[in-house]
C-alpha cells in the first residue's frame, strides 16, 4: 500500500495564518496579535490563540475558531447559549486590558 505524505497537516493553523498575513503585507498585524495572550491556548484547536475574540460570557478563542464553531451551531460551545459572530469582540492591543478581567480562562 502506497502512503503519500500529507504536507498540509504538518503546518499549524498559526503558521498558515501568519503566512496569509505576511503574503498580504500585514506582518505588523501578525506580530501584534501574537503578543496579546502569550501562553494561552485556543480551547478548540489547542494552539496559541491568533486574533483573539471574547464572547459576552468571557470565553476567548481565535476569531477563525469562533467563526467556524458558530457557522456550524450558532451557539457558544461552552455555555450553549445562542451566539452570533457580531456579539464577539475582537481583542486588540488597545483594548486587551479593558477585557482581561472578563476572560474566563485567565481567572
Amino acid at each position: 500500500m502506497l502512503v503519500l505524505p500529507c504536507s498540509w497537516s504538518s503546518i499549524s493553523r498559526r503558521e498558515r495564518y501568519i503566512k496569509r498575513c505576511t503574503d498580504a503585507g500585514d506582518e505588523a498585524h501578525v506580530m501584534q496579535e501574537q503578543q496579546l495572550l502569550p501562553g494561552v491556548l485556543d480551547p478548540i484547536t489547542l494552539e496559541p490563540i491568533i486574533n483573539p475574540a471574547i464572547s459576552p460570557a468571557g470565553h476567548v478563542m481565535g476569531l477563525a475558531t469562533w467563526k467556524a464553531v458558530l457557522a456550524e451551531q450558532q451557539r457558544c460551545p461552552f455555555t450553549k447559549a445562542a451566539l452570533r459572530p457580531d456579539q464577539l469582540i475582537v481583542l486588540t492591543v488597545n483594548d486587551i486590558e479593558k477585557y482581561r478581567d472578563r476572560i474566563i480562562a485567565m481567572r
